[in-house]
This record gives structure tokens, C-alpha cells and sequence, in this order.
């Protein structure tokens, strides 16, 4: 119809939306358990666990989200070799799924 301002836009299959969506689903699913698992070794009685598992805890926390982006995003690319490439949306994932389940811990 003659009445429309802005021009209709194909969904595709990759869309924002739906890359959203699929990207908080995987990473609520990745990341409770794991934020479980770092819990459970911080209270941990041995040293060594408890020790590792509030470094990891601390120092996630205490990055901002936007810099594990960006280093998954560009400067994990530049240490993995040309064949072992990951793509962006799993290396997101990955990211997204420490961040929060060190908050979650």
C-alpha cells in the first residue's frame, strides 16, 4: 500500500531478533551451570580450588563486559592459526557465557 514511509525489510533467517534470542537462550543454558560449578569450588574446603575459583570469580567481575567482547572478538582471532578460526557469534557466546556465569557464581 502507498502508505508505508519506510520500505519493507525481508526477514531473514539471521536476523537480529532471532541472533539475540538464540544467543540469551545458549547463554543462560552455558553459563548456570558453569556459575554453579565456580560457586561450589569457592566454597570449597580445599585451598587450591577455592583459590582458583575466587581469582576467576574476581577478576570476571571486575572486567567490563565490552572489553571480554572485544577480546574474544578480535584478539582471540589473532593468537588462534588460520585453520582453528572460531566464528564471531560462537566467540560472543563464549564471552557472554564466562561474564555471567561469574556473576552468577
Amino acid at each position: 500500500i502507498g502508505l508505508a514511509v519506510l520500505p519493507a525489510v525481508a526477514i531473514t533467517i539471521g536476523g537480529g531478533f532471532l541472533v539475540t534470542f538464540l544467543l540469551s537462550i545458549g547463554v543462560f543454558l552455558l553459563s548456570f551451570p558453569i556459575g554453579v560449578a565456580l560457586a561450589l569450588g569457592r566454597r570449597s574446603s580445599l585451598p587450591v580450588v577455592s583459590a582458583v575459583c575466587t581469582f576467576f570469580i574476581e577478576t570476571i567481575r571486575g572486567v567490563p563486559l565490552i572489553t571480554l567482547l572485544f577480546m574474544f572478538s578480535v584478539i582471540m582471532a589473532l593468537f588462534l592459526p588460520q585453520e582453528a578460526r572460531i566464528d564471531r557469534l560462537v566467540r560472543a557466546l563464549m564471552a557472554m557465557t564466562i561474564f555471567f556465569a561469574a556473576y552468577s557464581a
